[in-house]
């Protein structure tokens, strides 16, 4: 007795059917994601932030190709790389604050001074950073000229400023967030450094240089 032999067909069907499935399974499953994660903008200032950050990003990575086609030492105070690292972290950090602030919720106008500081301060302190590269001359601890020195002491406010934010944000994160228990203790232990790195960045500032001591590096720990 021999099986008979399979509908082509019904197995063309079967196999859209499961295929079906799994696509409806992904969706629901991104879907979630999304939902949980709570990704989409819920106000007008969340989208200001992403846009900012995004620009930011942007900065970095197009410095990334300055630098490619350009070249020259990653070293020193003049280099490529203040622009590139400074635009890539000040917008990833920027990024990861706007989509915290979903899970704050704060009132509208406490989200809007928090963000728009940071926000403003952020693309500001990249502008700077990048302007003086392209001036050719050092970012940070320039003081050669009444210029330079003004340059540098408005970069010290606008991190200053970006300081006083985190603290605020980080505050709120420990007193209330409609979050899991686990997404929340994320938060919390991720705010934590985040903050030292401040403390560490306004020490830097008052010290007047990246050296602690006689060998030891506060770029490390700001990092």
């Amino acid at each position: 007795i021999h099986a008979p032999d399979a509908d082509p067909v019904v197995d063309m069907r079967q196999e859209t059917g499961r295929r079906q499935e799994e696509v409806i399974l992904v969706r629901e499953l991104v879907a979630d994601l999304w939902r949980i994660g709570k990704f989409t903008p819920i106000a007008r200032y969340q989208r200001f932030a992403y846009v900012c950050a995004g620009l930011l990003i942007v900065s970095g990575l197009f410095h990334s190709v300055v630098y490619l086609i350009d070249g020259g030492s990653l070293e020193g105070p003049v280099s490529w790389r203040k622009p590139i690292v400074f635009g890539l972290s000040f917008g990833i950090t920027l990024m990861t604050v706007t989509w915290l602030m979903a899970f704050l919720r704060p009132r509208g106008s406490v989200g809007r001074l928090l963000l728009g500081i940071l926000a403003v301060a952020s693309v500001g302190e990249v502008f700077l950073i990048s302007m003086q590269r392209w001036r050719g001359v050092a970012s940070h601890f320039n003081e050669d000229t009444n210029f330079d020195a003004m340059i540098f002491a408005l970069m010290g406010l606008l991190v200053g400023l970006v300081a006083l934010v985190i603290v605020a944000i980080t505050v709120l994160a420990f007193a209330r967030l409609d979050a899991s228990a686990s997404l929340a203790f994320a938060v919390r232990v991720g705010l934590v450094p985040l903050l030292v790195s401040q403390v560490v960045g306004v020490q830097m500032i008052v010290q007047g240089g990246t050296t602690f001591g006689d060998c030891g590096a506060l770029k490390v720990p700001r990092a």
